[in-house]
């Protein structure tokens, strides 16, 4: 399975790592990935010292017609900044899964049947697959609860999907 990433996705994977919770790069080592030239510009204009090597990441293309013509045909998707459109048309066009943390996206990612997760989400897929440390998830909830990253009870439901695995 492929996985799109958003800006949003990447910021708050820096946070993560400035804060020496969780250094997420070296896990996309094991997956095909790859944002949009769109993506791309975003995170250079949010430049993070250095955090993503643009020269080791896949960029999906997207052209101006085939954008237009997925407008045409889901005009919902204009609401969006045209970073977050290109990922649209990605995840329409071929299967993959948006990695986010964007929650209108998610919304009409889930509209239009596109298989979506916020960043939490896919840090506990991790520690599921026992790639990341449930202490190391642990660590996140804790942080996102001090920075209200996410609601409070969004991160409860997350703290008892964790507890449920070995």
């Amino acid at each position: 399975m492929k996985f799109l990433t958003d800006t949003c996705f990447w910021l708050h994977s820096f946070e993560l790592f400035i804060n020496k919770i969780i250094d997420i790069r070296s896990v996309f080592n094991d997956f095909q990935w790859g944002i949009t030239s769109e993506i791309r510009t975003e995170l250079i204009n949010f430049e993070n010292k250095g955090f993503l090597n643009y020269d080791n990441i896949n960029i999906v293309p997207v052209s101006n017609d085939e954008l237009l013509r997925f407008q045409k045909k889901h005009p919902t998707i204009s609401h969006f900044d045209i970073a977050d459109q290109t990922l649209i048309v990605v995840a329409l066009r071929e299967p993959c899964i948006i990695l986010m943390d964007d929650g209108g996206l998610l919304m009409e990612s889930q509209a239009l049947q596109i298989k979506a997760l916020f960043l939490p989400q896919f840090l506990l897929n991790l520690v599921k697959e026992g790639v990341v440390p449930k202490n190391t998830y642990y660590q996140c909830l804790r942080y996102w609860q001090i920075t209200k990253s996410y609601p409070k009870k969004q991160l409860k439901i997350w703290k008892a999907k964790l507890q449920i695995i070995n």
